[in-house]
């Protein structure tokens, strides 16, 4: 398991958006011969795309928090995702959360170029559940609640793991290795592995290392078969803080 500590949100907390994108100037001059609102933004064509609104994301007494926000309440919201991605030091790890916030709070940024930023061109990885630690599990973190993440670092062995709002049984939480007994938090850190971002040294025992989070909204609309996201809720730190989270 991995003890994760962090801050408070690092991005503005954005709303849910409703945002249209045109067809060509020929079809709208052609649909629009009278224009009223309605008419622009239904009878023209434009296809509206709901973002969701991140969830509260915060660190506290040991622990991170998770909170739903109550204006993802619609039928197709299905949950959160955590991302994250391990480093050796603490400026790869600012430079990494930085790079993303910097796109999230481009005025002409999305939500997927934002997630586009942080899976493609930074690697960032989901957490697992220990339970299935190689089968990606969308979303992770199920509906409407308060998640408690916590991180026992008593030994390798011990799992990080999460509690709910409703629900006190400790669910435990994997690294995205591929590992099919499930690697955890706690475990070294090695150049090469998909979720560690150094590539001149790895992290051993007695060390720190510097963990990244991000939570998204997540969910999906079956009527247009669209996945949709939040812009990302950021921890103002590493997990762990300024000074990394120390291996046990």
């Amino acid at each position: 398991m991995r003890a994760a500590t962090a801050g408070k949100n690092r991005l503005p907390a954005r709303r849910g958006e409703r945002k249209s994108h045109p067809g060509s100037l020929l079809r709208l001059a052609l649909c629009c011969l009278v224009v009223y609102p309605s008419i622009i933004l239904n009878g023209c064509g434009l296809e509206s795309v709901n973002y969701y609104s991140p969830p509260g994301f915060q660190y506290g007494g040991n622990i991170i928090t998770l909170t739903h926000n109550s204006d993802n309440s619609d039928s197709s919201f299905l949950g959160y995702d955590i991302y994250y991605r391990a480093y050796y030091s603490l400026t790869e790890a600012d430079s990494a959360r930085n790079s993303i916030e910097s796109v999230s709070n481009s005025t002409t940024s999305t939500p997927e170029s934002v997630l586009s930023k942080m899976t493609s061109e930074l690697s960032f990885k989901k957490i697992f559940l220990a339970s299935a630690p190689t089968v990606t599990q969308t979303p992770l973190l199920k509906g409407g609640k308060t998640y408690y993440f916590y991180f026992p670092n008593a030994t390798s062995t011990t799992d990080w793991y999460y509690v709910t709002s409703s629900d006190s049984a400790q669910i435990q939480i994997v690294r995205a290795t591929g590992d099919t007994t499930g690697q955890s938090f706690n475990d070294l850190y090695l150049v090469g592995d998909v979720d560690y971002g150094s590539t001149s040294n790895g992290v051993e025992p007695g060390k720190a290392v510097y963990i990244v989070a991000f939570a998204v909204a997540y969910g999906y609309d079956y009527s247009k078969l669209a996945s949709i996201y939040s812009f990302p809720a950021s921890l103002y730190e590493p997990i762990g803080g300024s000074n990394g989270y120390t291996l046990p």
